[in-house]
């Protein structure tokens, strides 16, 4: 983790709370003698590059100067963003959306000794890193976080993380999904796994079986 007073914040190109795949300006707020001041910027682009080793490298060097704060606010984290930033040490906190009055609860919460990570499974993992490969348990992501959705969970990593193979573990189809596929032009896969279902998506066409 890094500075314990420090909490970095996503702006959008908007200025209002963004998050890492958008673009926009990262502001660091330090925390001296009991006051929040705005220490300084650092205006990043949109995370989009076609390849995926230029977005790793993209999200690398954001990572890299995120990781002075203790906790780092966006309206969300999702794919190679969620990975790299969660590898950078700091907490990553969701909100719709900011207030500087709210950076000593965001700061408590990045400190609290416990404090448990139990975002990591709420998003596909690369496994191995690098493969282009990623993973995820829907059914169990579901579990841990009831507030949110299968469409919330998916939607964002098809639009913004470059993938080979996505495998899903879940134990019913989501309706959206099929339509979501048709639409990308993606190949889904469905296979038994004990009491839930393994889907396989590549990006060829659809052909659900």
């Amino acid at each position: 983790m890094g500075d314990a007073n420090m909490v970095a914040v996503i702006k959008g190109p908007d200025g209002s709370l963004g998050d890492p795949s958008g673009g926009g300006r990262v502001e660091f707020w330090a925390k001296n003698d009991g006051s929040w001041r705005l220490a300084r910027t650092f205006d990043f682009e949109p995370l989009h590059p076609p390849r995926p080793k230029e977005a790793r490298e993209a999200l690398g060097k954001l990572a890299e100067e995120l990781s002075v704060a203790a906790a780092v606010a966006a309206t969300g984290f999702s794919g190679l963003a969620f990975q790299a930033l969660l590898k950078a040490g700091p907490v990553l906190c969701e909100m719709p959306e900011f207030e500087p009055a709210w950076l000593d609860d965001i700061l408590d919460a990045a400190l609290d000794p416990s404090w448990e990570d139990e975002t990591a499974s709420l998003t596909p993992v690369e496994s191995p890193p690098g493969s282009g490969v990623f993973e995820l348990d829907l059914a169990a992501a579901l579990a841990a976080a009831p507030e949110l959705s299968s469409k919330r969970i998916l939607k964002p990593f098809l639009e913004n993380v470059p993938f080979l193979e996505l495998r899903v573990l879940f134990d019913h189809f989501p309706p959206w999904l099929k339509g979501e596929l048709v639409r990308r032009g993606l190949d889904c896969r469905l296979d038994s796994r004990g009491s839930g279902v393994l889907m396989t998506i590549s990006p060829e066409r659809l052909a659900c079986s």
